[in-house]
């Protein structure tokens, strides 16, 4: 090794020999406070716990937060020195237990009291209300929205042209020593940059640029027909919710109404003017119409928590009541199938979705048949001689040009272009199904507003609604003077109370297959206050 060398090799064991200094110092301070760590926790632990035996109130310690609706009416409490009930210092045990739990109870009643007083209202929700929370606090819709800037991220990254690589070498080192005689080498450093052109020569930056454009677009129609199906369920949850809450009124008004004919058959009975046999046959039935108020309050709670999800809600919040209701003033009349049919398939964001599905997938056909072409690169670079010491001439710079590619003789991306092929005709077999089930279901709906709004015009006639009502209160009177049976009486409030719970059905079925006939063809085409939507042509959803 010569002279000049050897400077340089000492130079570079110092600067190597500090980094290596540095390293460990860093090392041995990590190994010591990584030790005295359970030492440091240790002893806070124990200051704590000093604290607590010397009487201090621990308020200040946070606990996990927990909404206040799961604690209910218990009484939240301080951990003090000394619990109630146990034995005191001075020896008065039975005594301080008794005083201490009299005092718990006075203060639990105390703030039981209070937060009886102090409860807030329950929230009240309107349809508007619950349509806005589902827009806003959906989980499923909010989900969608991201799935969109997934697709919008995938559009940034197929726009990004490919990075260059760097290449750089140090060769030709000599071994043993070099003079003018024994010459080797020269030594050299090389530097070379390699830049991908094929993404312009061959368009394969464009063609990923064209499918994510699609992709988004795909997004957006699933997210919009998460946003319809998430909305009709909402609508149709908040009239469930309705249509319970009239059937527990109902139910409220029956049993009022057999307790009162209860009281009738025992002011009978005090008369002599009724048996124990409808005494026995009033219980049972007052007892059945007990059990059907529970059973509709059941309903009613059941149909609360279906919609709480859609509004964005959960078990954990506060309870709600709903504000509606079901009368119909104003009724659509049922559309020609046709119509309801071109309504969809011009509206229905999911049949977009398996639209623009395909075109995404004849997109990724173009995309793998451009990434079939050859890789190409041009690589410019700089290399540096140093031979001065080696044969005495002076050292340089040289530029390098230089220009790589792949050779796509065997691999030419034929497995992948077979693959997206399928894909486009997976797709349009998909579309098919989905347009299938698409228009069933516009069918089965269309005839079920139909016949919705044929039980409301035809079969919920206020004459058999007066005719219920007059035979229960005519059948009452009769039964008071002797002239009719309890079982007549019993019939008749059936009857009576059977056509008011049809007259809920009817209503509430006319909501729901009204907002089920909206969304099946993909917008609310058919609102009683206006007019209904003309089906849009081909040409005008081209346009």
């Amino acid at each position: 090794m010569t002279g000049l060398e050897q400077p340089a090799i000492l130079g570079w064991l110092a600067r190597w020999g500090k980094v290596a200094v540095i390293v460990s110092a860093v090392a041995v301070s990590a190994l010591v406070i990584g030790c005295s760590a359970p030492f440091v926790a240790g002893s806070g632990s124990e200051q704590v716990s000093q604290q607590t035996k010397s009487g201090t109130f621990i308020g200040e310690a946070r606990m996990p937060s927990v909404p206040s609706d799961l604690l209910g009416n218990a009484p939240i409490r301080l951990v003090a020195n000394q619990e109630p009930g146990q034995p005191s210092s001075d020896g008065n045990k039975a005594k301080s237990g008794k005083q201490d739990e009299k005092k718990e109870g006075e203060k639990q009643g105390g703030l039981n009291e209070n937060k009886d007083e102090s409860a807030k209202p329950k929230l009240k929700i309107t349809l508007p209300m619950a349509i806005e929370m589902c827009v806003n606090n959906n989980f499923r819709v909010l989900a969608g929205v991201e799935r969109i800037r997934m697709a919008e991220a995938d559009l940034v990254t197929s726009s990004l042209i490919p990075n260059p690589t760097l290449f750089a070498d140090y060769q030709l080192i000599p071994l043993q020593h070099t003079d003018i005689i024994n010459q080797l080498g020269p030594p050299q450093w090389d530097s070379l940059v390699t830049f991908p052109i094929d993404w312009l020569l061959f368009g394969k930056r464009l063609a990923a640029m064209r499918g994510a454009r699609i992709g988004i677009d795909v997004s957006r129609a699933d997210s919009a027909d998460v946003l319809r199906t998430q909305l009709a369920q909402t609508v149709d949850a908040f009239y469930e919710v309705l249509m319970d809450d009239a059937y527990f009124k109902l139910s409220v008004k029956n049993l009022e109404e057999l307790m009162e004919i209860e009281n009738l058959v025992q002011e009978l009975a005090r008369n002599k003017k009724a048996g124990d046999l409808e005494l026995d046959r009033i219980k049972l039935a007052v007892h059945e119409a007990i059990l059907e108020r529970h059973d509709r309050e059941l309903a009613l709670d059941i149909a609360k928590t279906k919609l709480r999800p859609f509004i964005g809600r959960t078990a954990a919040d506060g309870d709600y009541e709903v504000e509606g209701e079901l009368t119909v003033t104003v009724m659509v009349p049922p559309p020609k199938l046709e119509e309801v049919l071109a309504l969809a398939e011009a509206h229905r964001p999911d049949l977009l979705s398996g639209r623009k599905a395909i075109d995404q997938a004849n997109a990724v056909v173009e995309h793998e048949r451009r990434k079939a072409k050859p890789q190409v690169a041009i690589q410019p670079g700089w290399t540096y001689q140093n031979q001065h010491y080696v044969n005495g001439f002076q050292n340089g710079s040289m530029l390098d040009v230089g220009i790589s590619m792949t050779l796509p003789v065997t691999d030419r991306n034929q497995g992948n272009i077979l693959r997206a092929q399928a894909m486009v005709r997976e797709r349009q077999l998909t579309y098919l199904g989905d347009r299938a089930d698409a228009l069933a279901e516009v069918e089965a709906s269309r005839a079920s507003y139909e016949d919705a709004v044929e039980h409301l015009t035809l079969y919920n006639t206020q004459e058999t609604l007066k005719a219920a009502y007059n035979l229960r209160k005519n059948t009452e009177a009769a039964y008071r003077v002797g002239e009719r049976k309890l079982l007549e009486l019993l019939d008749a409030q059936r009857a009576y109370q059977s056509r008011l719970a049809h007259t809920i059905e009817f209503k509430s079925d006319y909501w729901r297959t009204l907002n089920k006939l909206n969304a099946a063809v993909g917008l609310k085409a058919y609102d009683p206050e206006r007019e209904p939507t003309p089906p849009s042509s081909k040409e005008g959803e081209k346009k």
